[in-house]
């Protein structure tokens, strides 16, 4: 079970492991009341090949240890909306790149180094390397080898991974260039983003994690007018807890309840923007002023009003 759980189940395991594992140092700064304060990742180069993340959260107890990174399934997430994950398989999520990674913890003036390892048995162990009193306040860092040919995709996953965040990872070893999300027209809930892509695609952000919306998928159980006349990229924001992920947490599971949210959520923008166009609309005091307004304001962000 171990071995399918770690090297069967990511479809992208570089993406997997930057998406949980900085998810992970996120929400220990929520566990202590600093979400505002960042969490800093170490990206690999050629004199130090490791890819690091840090948090300054709670630390580490070591009856908690071997539950977070080598007993699969096992979860202190499971009934928070607050955090991120609740599977019990994010942290072990280095197993599907490398057989080896290292943890260092500071728990309540301990400072414990620990190496998480496969061996030829392929069962996970934890192997405490050293343990010895510190002044350092708590805090948790996790270091993995990173083969070179994979340097610049952890520095394209890691972007990826928080491009989203409204509190932006320090960056330490090279830098990071974060997409823009140029926004041409936004609301509650919802944006559009211009794009330079002939294909345009639809999104989901669940608590600054961002997943693709299949529009095939989406056109069996809501309307997606509303996402085919948008003149870029269309995006739905939701929270933790809002909609149902797969166990690995690569897609949306598109559950009964999760289609119910998305096509709700899509009706609601489209209201919206229909008050508001009629809104704009009725203030004008002329024809003129109004069919301006539809062809330079609404044409540059709909290709049409049929949605309406």
């Amino acid at each position: 079970l171990f071995e399918i759980l770690r090297s069967k189940m990511y479809s992208n395991p570089i993406l997997a492991i930057c998406r949980e594992i900085t998810s992970n140092a996120r929400d220990a700064h929520r566990e202590v009341g600093v979400a505002d304060k960042p969490i800093q990742i170490h990206l690999p180069f050629g004199l130090e090949p490791f890819w690091k993340v840090k948090d300054f959260g709670p630390g580490i107890s070591p009856d908690r240890m071997i539950n977070i990174f080598i007993k699969y399934t096992a979860s202190t997430k499971r009934d928070d909306n607050v955090q991120t994950g609740g599977f019990g398989l994010g942290a072990k999520t280095p197993f599907s790149y490398s057989d080896s990674f290292e943890v260092t913890t500071i728990y309540n003036g301990i400072r414990y180094s620990y190496n998480c390892l496969i061996d030829s048995t392929k069962v996970g162990k934890l192997v405490l390397l050293d343990e010895r009193p510190t002044d350092e306040p708590n805090s948790t860092e996790i270091s993995m080898p990173v083969k070179p040919i994979d340097f610049n995709y952890f520095r394209q996953y890691t972007e990826q991974a928080c491009r989203h965040w409204d509190v932006k990872p320090i960056i330490k070893g090279g830098n990071i260039e974060w997409q823009t999300i140029s926004k041409i027209a936004e609301g509650p809930g919802w944006a559009i983003s211009s794009t330079n892509d002939y294909q345009r695609h639809a999104k989901l952000v669940i608590d600054g994690i961002e997943y693709p919306l299949e529009l095939d998928a989406l056109r069996k159980y809501a309307d997606s007018k509303l996402i085919d006349a948008a003149r870029g990229n269309f995006i739905l924001y939701f929270n933790t807890g809002e909609l149902s992920l797969s166990a690995t947490r690569e897609n949306i599971f598109l559950d009964k309840p999760t289609q119910d949210k998305i096509r709700i959520r899509l009706d609601q923008v489209s209201a919206e923007i229909k008050q508001k166009v009629l809104d704009k609309i009725d203030a004008f005091s002329n024809l003129w002023e109004a069919n301006v307004y539809y062809r330079k304001e609404l044409s540059g962000v709909f290709s049409n009003l049929t949605f309406l």
